[in-house]
């Protein structure tokens, strides 16, 4: 599992925030991208919480680069917080509903934790 610079891991695995962070984290795994300038980065998020994102690609934008992050039903400022070889702390500059953004670029999530009754 990826750590960030301090050894941290991603948030417990139920949303809880057990390190002591201000908000929830929720692992995860979907594509997006980051936009800085022209330039279009292909990333997976990690995790995803309301104030922002860890995520990994082959390129990332340094430490204190303004970015938009994009997926699917989403484009919001950001700034990279810190970056360390393939992985990268992203801070939102408004707060997203990470559980929304899940659902919209996760969409079989909810089908494969619930399958749909049948004949009963």
């Amino acid at each position: 599992m990826a750590t960030d610079p301090k050894g941290r891991r991603p948030g417990g695995g139920r949303g809880s925030a057990p390190d002591g962070r201000r908000v929830m984290r929720y692992p995860t795994r979907f594509p997006a991208e980051l936009h800085v300038r022209t330039e279009r980065l292909p990333v997976t998020v990690r995790d995803i919480s309301e104030a922002g994102a860890m995520v990994e690609g082959a390129k990332l934008p340094g430490a204190g680069k303004h970015i938009l992050f994009v997926a699917r039903e989403i484009e919001v400022e950001a700034r990279v917080i810190w970056q360390q070889d393939m992985i990268a702390g992203i801070e939102f500059l408004l707060p997203v509903n990470p559980l929304a953004v899940v659902r919209h670029n996760v969409p079989d999530m909810v089908r494969r934790r619930h399958p749909p009754r049948t004949g009963v």
